[in-house]
């Protein structure tokens, strides 16, 4: 059963010792004699309680109520954050007032329909006058207004005329919008300061304080002060209360493990070395004992159970170093020996993994993996384990075991990765090209394209071969949207793996002229995508005129197709390009140096730097060009690096297609605009390594004195 995040209903549920703190505060409402209406305010930060505390407080009332019968107020509870963005709080308000005070079978009283008409004269979803009361009164005549007036003033006489109080709870206001919050006091303050009437208000004072400063331009804290007549702070949760409740609940979870002990010396060492401390309040526990309950059951008496307790710690709280630790198994499990890297790169590595946290100091959790992974300590420490450790390990169940390691991470597939189930499921919609793309695209779009590249080889002989126009055609269409870099690989990238994938599918396709004519329909009807395109048909040919790794053309089997059907895919793909250039889509690819050059490759040269000319006619298309050749360069992170080498080749292809010197000097009047330091900063960085760049080859050619 798992424990819900819910606020407790009652005493009897009350673990922590709030009851006592909840009796007072009902007690100091019943005895609040006083006719004028009152706002109590409930502060206290999120999960810290407010709901359970007036939960307690309103049982507590009850109670009192029915041990005297003189005493029986009324209770209504709003929660305007089940209204919110509706732009009608007040109207709501007062509806949920008269629907409660309605007696009981009756279609309602002169209080509850005096409240109706109240209400009504609030519904209006725009005030564009900016004040308490809608436009309907603001801008009506006179009539309407004193009307108006005339029925609040009914109420007050009704109110203070009725011998009970009635109690108004209002929570979760730290969840509304800033106008809003502004919108509930005045309600409460303005509209519904009624006689003999208590308003209760929970909410994060921090969080209120910040909104009313931002809506009303003035001190937040002043504001609240004289909304809030009497203030209630939730009494906070001790760390031992926090820590009881913790060990408590892992008592009772691995009492369940009947095959399975808790080593309480191991345990011990890693709780008070550093576990403990990413408990911080109940919300805390709850969540972290509900994802210990999820797969306990599958693995109680097969794991190492402080291990299980301790991993989950970080699959709940540091989420970014579990995914780090479950990718990285060869770097966490066994002993440092010769097959290990070195113990530089093993410790820049597992560096790099801790900060991935935001939340959790690392220093901490470097000293909980050290004990969780004896590695670590040869690496950081170098204390040294030998091979007679490793049976231990297997027998404890521990994480550290090769072996073992897997059984811990079962249940999460995690980010960036997808199941083989999900790939069958995909290429079984290749008959439908529309289907096929739209699965590609949320893949794509869940960040586990690149798991399903690594996959796709398993998979890309099985769907039939009549299907192949539809993969080929989506994997080309849609390739310039697909992330660039991979995640988790370290050399090969997305766009590679695409290539190969399209270069095996169409080898599936038995001869050279069924590949040519897949090809040349995808090429005709894409519309998403042209780098990708020009990538594959480089490819292929490459096949033929070899490449600066490999002089000779590839075996005429591995060939795609032969010299003259790749020519007729290049003049094709030239064709699409002056075309995406005309319609003004090619200036914004995020590829548009590596098109450029390729179209003046494949003898468009003169097309290219017609375009290339117009395109820098204006400052901004400038910018875009010369960060354009900046990007096929490695993004450096200050300018004080040597950024001439990587400009080298960029400027001399940039002089195949314009007069680079009128660039400079253009570039250089832009970079003294005062507006300069405003653009983006890879812009900015552009511009200066292309000045640099200038500026050194400039040098180079002046005469030695």
């Amino acid at each position: 059963m798992f424990t819900p995040d819910r606020a407790i209903k009652t005493q009897r549920d009350d673990i922590l010792g709030r009851a006592p703190f909840a009796r007072f505060l009902a007690d100091a409402i019943i005895s609040y004699s006083d006719r004028e209406s009152i706002l109590i305010g409930l502060f206290g930060e999120w999960g810290s309680g407010k709901t359970s505390a007036i939960n307690m407080m309103l049982e507590h009332i009850r109670e009192v109520a029915q041990e005297k019968p003189e005493y029986n107020p009324r209770v209504i509870r709003f929660n305007p954050w089940t209204f919110s963005g509706q732009n009608n709080l007040t109207y709501q308000f007062f509806r949920q007032m008269a629907s409660v005070l309605a007696p009981a079978g009756s279609t309602g009283n002169s209080i509850s329909e005096k409240l109706a008409e109240y209400a009504s004269c609030f519904l209006v979803t725009d005030n564009t006058a900016g004040g308490i009361l809608p436009d309907n009164i603001h801008s009506g005549s006179s009539c309407v207004y004193h009307s108006f007036m005339h029925i609040r003033d009914e109420l007050d006489d009704i109110f203070a005329a009725d011998p009970d109080k009635t109690i108004v709870i209002i929570d979760d206001i730290d969840r509304l919008s800033n106008a809003e919050i502004l919108q509930v006091f005045q309600i409460v303050k303005v509209m519904a300061d009624f006689p003999n009437t208590i308003y209760v208000a929970s909410m994060d004072k921090n969080v209120v304080i910040k909104a009313l400063e931002k809506i009303r331009e003035s001190s937040g804290v002043e504001y609240l002060e004289k909304m809030v007549q009497v203030p209630f702070e939730i009494p906070l949760i001790s760390k031992e209360e926090v820590e009881n409740t913790l060990l408590s609940r892992i008592k009772e979870l691995v009492s369940q493990a009947t095959d399975n002990k808790l080593d309480e010396i191991y345990w011990g060492n890693l709780y008070h070395g550093g576990l403990k401390k990413f408990f911080r309040g109940i919300r805390d526990v709850t969540r972290y004992v509900n994802n210990l309950k999820f797969g306990f059951d599958m693995v109680k008496n097969e794991v190492n159970l402080v291990d299980f307790l301790a991993v989950t710690a970080l699959q709940v709280f540091a989420p970014e170093v579990y995914f780090g630790i479950r990718d990285n198994k060869n770097l966490f499990t066994g002993i440092f020996d010769t097959e290990s890297p070195s113990a530089q790169s093993g410790r820049e590595s597992i560096t790099e993994i801790i900060n991935r946290s935001r939340n959790v100091d690392p220093e901490m959790l470097q000293e909980l993996l050290k004990r969780m992974f004896p590695k670590l300590e040869t690496i950081f420490e170098e204390i040294g384990y030998d091979g007679e450790w490793l049976p231990r390990w297997r027998k404890e169940g521990r994480i550290c075991s090769r072996e073992m390691f897997d059984v811990y991470f079962r249940l999460s597939l995690g980010e960036g990765t997808i199941s083989r189930r999900r790939v069958r499921q995909v290429f079984s919609l290749a008959g439908d090209q529309k289907e096929f793309a739209a699965a590609i695209i949320e893949i794509n779009d869940e960040g586990n394209l690149g798991s399903f590249m690594t996959l796709f080889e398993n998979y890309a002989g099985e769907f039939p071969v009549k299907h192949i126009p539809n993969v080929v055609y989506t994997l080309m269409d849609l390739g310039d949207l697909f992330p660039e870099e991979d995640p988790g690989l370290a050399v090969v990238n997305t766009s590679m793996r695409v290539l190969h994938m399209v270069y095996e599918i169409l080898h599936r396709l038995e001869t050279r002229e069924a590949r040519f004519e897949c090809f040349v329909n995808t090429i005709n009807n894409a519309a998403n995508s042209i780098y990708t395109m020009i990538k594959q048909v480089e490819s292929f040919d490459q096949q033929h005129a070899g490449t600066e790794q490999r002089d000779l053309p590839w075996p005429e089997e591995r060939q795609t197709m032969d010299e003259s059907q790749v020519q007729e895919l290049k003049n094709l793909l030239c064709a699409k390009i002056g075309s995406w250039a005309e319609s003004g889509r090619l200036q914004k690819h995020p590829n548009l140096a590596q098109i450029l050059n390729q179209w003046a490759k494949w003898g468009h040269s003169e097309q290219a730097s017609a375009f290339t000319n117009k395109l820098i006619e204006s400052d901004t298309g400038l910018l875009d060009y010369t960060y354009a050749y900046f990007k096929t360069s490695s993004l450096p992170t200050t300018v004080d690096l040597d950024l001439t080498a990587a400009w080298k080749l960029n400027l001399f292809k940039m002089q195949q297609m314009t007069d680079i010197n009128r660039i400079d000097r253009r570039l250089r009047v832009i970079a003294s605009y005062p507006g300069f330091a405003r653009l983006d900063k890879y812009k900015r960085l552009s511009v200066r390594a292309f000045l640099l760049a200038m500026d050194q080859q400039r040098k180079k050619k002046e005469p030695q004195q």
